[in-house]
């Protein structure tokens, strides 16, 4: 039974990442945003436009649950939000991730961290951005961990006074980091 409720967990988690990284895809399949998106980064301050952008993700973060979503260039700059968390800065996470959705051409998915900028448990989704072959930009979609991921994790499938879960990884000087799920 135990094996059972492991399997399920896991697999309920690998369909929720996979459902995270096909949003970010999605967007990113979706011409007219991706144009104007481009319009943005590359220096277009059409308030219409921004305006436009800013109701699109103020509806995804609706439809999906996402904190916040960030639009920022190659630099590292913001250049407008939409969510409720006032973010003004990258962390060193979401840059490495960002990096990496370049380098790969597709969305990624952060680990789970804490910032001074966004202290809850959070994870960033990245949609990179490119004007043919070159990077111009990204989407990124702040998600809360205790809201959106930590749920999933608590859950158990079966009634039980000691069930639980706990999302573990191994880092790089191979300690065992525990996430808690506050």
């Amino acid at each position: 039974l135990l094996q059972g409720i492991v399997r399920l967990k896991v697999e309920h988690l690998v369909r929720w990442r996979r459902d995270r990284l096909a949003d970010a895809e999605v967007m990113r399949a979706h011409a007219p945003v991706m144009e104007k998106l481009r319009h943005c980064l590359q220096g277009t301050r059409d308030n219409r436009l921004l305006e436009e952008l800013r109701g699109y993700f103020e509806a995804l973060i609706q439809q999906h649950g996402y904190h916040n979503v960030l639009v920022v260039d190659t630099g590292g700059s913001i250049h407008f939000r939409a969510g409720a968390t006032a973010v003004d800065r990258l962390t060193g996470e979401i840059e490495a991730a960002v990096r990496e959705a370049w380098q790969h051409r597709r969305a990624t998915l952060s680990d789970i961290h804490l910032s001074d900028a966004y202290p809850q448990p959070h994870l960033a989704l990245v949609a990179p951005v490119f004007d043919r072959q070159d990077p111009v930009g990204a989407v990124i979609f702040l998600i809360d961990a205790r809201r959106n991921l930590f749920p999933l994790v608590d859950s158990w499938p079966t009634p039980s006074q000691s069930g639980e879960s706990l999302l573990v990884r191994r880092d790089v000087v191979g300690h065992v980091a525990v996430v808690p799920a506050v």
